[in-house]
């Protein structure tokens, strides 16, 4: 593996620094990161307060079965398909690994996750701008046999249409690619356009981080109908992790008594992102169709370059961004969370405003 490959994370790095300051006694707003700033819903405290006596021991390394079979019932799958992973990262670290193929398709602006873990795989990448009108052109126009999808979006919270889907579904099927969809924020679909989707060669990786509350506990799924690549999947967790860990999945067992909590966690940043372009009407181009993040292009405010941008803002006004540069080639860009309390975002839009001079 050639490390000078592997870039840190712009995210991680934010998060550093706002730390630093947070330590040296300074009032961060944090506007950087993709959690949730809920605590888990009441029913997975419980769950960890009645948990079974074995609960500090191994499961089996594709998971305990009362939840597989929870999961692969949301999903129409069976029991097989489904293995329990230390986070979704790892699961696609594991999918990614499984498969001979090695020339992937990103859909960015992305989660730079998807580009490293494919670089540790030692698979070539090539990068689609989602952004461009002809990108579905381009997407037809390149040489890939694997394409990674996420969607709703990190960082610009797009909900890929129906239509979307059919023409990316058609190329794919052309190119005979696998497809692996990443959809950790499903939950969080403002727009009513996500919709499930079948192909003969579809993986599905999710998790409960950000739905539910935990992104501490690390628990992710992978969802395979090949039981060849599943049996890779498997013996790779077997050997890597042995398995996700036993207190995370006692804690998420019974997932339609979590359902309550996640509608209102949903609920509540529906109204933080309306609240956003109510607050500051300038960012209403950027206003997501799901997720929590709106993705905004600071050239229209008369920035030159993002990463600038999210240093000045932190150093001048104690606000915590991600530079774009950090999901691709959008130099120009920010990504700004609001997955925060409420009054929490209102101090930051002002600030916002302030530094924008909006």
């Amino acid at each position: 593996m050639n490390f000078e490959n592997i870039k840190p994370s712009k995210s991680v790095s934010i998060l550093s620094k706002a730390k630093k300051l947070i330590e040296q006694g300074v009032d961060v707003i944090p506007l950087s990161v993709g959690d949730t700033h809920f605590p888990p819903p009441q029913s997975i405290v419980n769950n960890i307060n009645n948990a079974p006596t074995n609960y500090s021991h191994y499961t089996i390394s594709k998971g305990i079965e009362q939840l597989r079979h929870q999961i692969a019932n949301k999903y129409n799958h069976t029991l097989e398909n489904v293995t329990l992973t230390n986070g979704v990262k790892q699961g696609i670290f594991y999918v990614l690994q499984s498969l001979r193929e090695n020339k992937v398709a990103i859909l960015e602006p992305a989660w730079l996750g998807y580009q490293t873990t494919a670089t540790i795989c030692n698979k070539s990448t090539t990068s689609i701008n989602t952004h461009s009108k002809n990108w579905i052109d381009q997407l037809h126009k390149s040489d890939f046999n694997i394409l990674i999808l996420c969607s709703p979006n990190n960082p610009d919270g797009k909900v890929f249409s129906k239509d979307e889907i059919n023409n990316i579904l058609s190329i794919c099927k052309d190119k005979n690619a696998w497809v692996i969809f990443d959809n950790i924020y499903h939950v969080y679909d403002y727009s009513g356009k996500y919709k499930p989707f079948d192909y003969n060669k579809l993986i599905i990786t999710g998790g409960f981080s950000k739905s539910h509350a935990v992104t501490g506990f690390r628990l992710g799924y992978i969802i395979c109908n090949n039981q060849e690549i599943n049996h890779k999947i498997d013996l790779l967790n077997q050997n890597i992790a042995t398995c996700a860990p036993s207190i995370s999945q006692y804690a998420l067992l019974n997932l339609h008594k979590h359902e309550d909590s996640v509608y209102e966690f949903s609920k509540y940043y529906k109204e933080n992102r309306d609240l956003v372009s109510n607050v500051i009407p300038e960012f209403e181009p950027y206003k997501p169709d799901g997720g929590f993040y709106y993705f905004i292009d600071v050239s229209k405010f008369g920035f030159t370059d993002g990463d600038k941008f999210c240093n000045e803002i932190l150093d001048t006004h104690k606000i915590a961004l991600v530079p774009g540069s950090a999901y691709g080639n959008f130099p120009h860009y920010i990504r700004m969370s609001f997955s925060v309390d409420r009054k929490t975002l209102m101090n930051g839009l002002e600030s916002l405003k302030s530094f924008c001079k909006l």
